[in-house]
């Protein structure tokens, strides 16, 4: 497991792509052109990052497998965790529908909450770099095959896997 990683975003995609990666490369490394808050808080790179957030039933239950005790976390820190079908209000053509309790529970938190509770705990993760404010100019080619980037700032960095997770996608010519 010598294998080498590279992401590019630090968005909620690319924190959860490097979780996904971490258990077959020993080395990931995490690229995002805008310079991460410490804080939670919005940030420029992220365009719906004011929009209400949910994590719906299923995907609780993954983030809890990828990061043990974190629906807890983001309870201590101010999210929600809710019965939608009980506790929300739901229209279909002008009638609410009829509320029941189900078993289907959702972490309601802020973008900026989710995010950098997630990027906090994979900055902690074992061979996991997050470097910010450098952004990805082009993709290096070999024999066929992504092996790498270059950076606007003029540094090439190679790896076996190249993940662009950047938002819709980079600009690369």
């Amino acid at each position: 497991m010598d294998k080498k990683a590279i992401i590019i975003g630090a968005s909620m995609s690319g924190l959860l792509a490097a979780r996904a990666l971490s258990d077959s490369f020993k080395e990931i490394t995490i690229l995002d052109r805008d310079v991460l808050p410490e804080t939670i808080s919005n940030r420029r790179g992220v365009p719906q990052g004011w929009h209400a957030h949910a994590i719906l039933a299923g995907g609780s239950r993954e983030l809890e497998n990828q990061f043990p005790a974190i629906t807890q976390e983001l309870i201590d820190s101010g999210a929600i965790l809710g019965d939608l079908a009980n506790d929300g209000r739901w229209f279909l053509e002008g009638a609410a529908l009829r509320r029941a309790p189900s078993s289907a529970k959702a972490i309601l938190a802020s973008r900026p909450l989710l995010e950098g509770t997630i990027r906090d705990r994979v900055r902690k993760m074992s061979g996991i770099t997050i470097r910010d404010g450098c952004s990805v100019d082009d993709l290096v080619y070999s024999d066929g095959r992504v092996t790498g980037v270059g950076l606007k700032e003029g540094e090439t960095l190679n790896a076996d896997l190249v993940v662009d997770a950047s938002r819709g996608g980079a600009h690369r010519s």
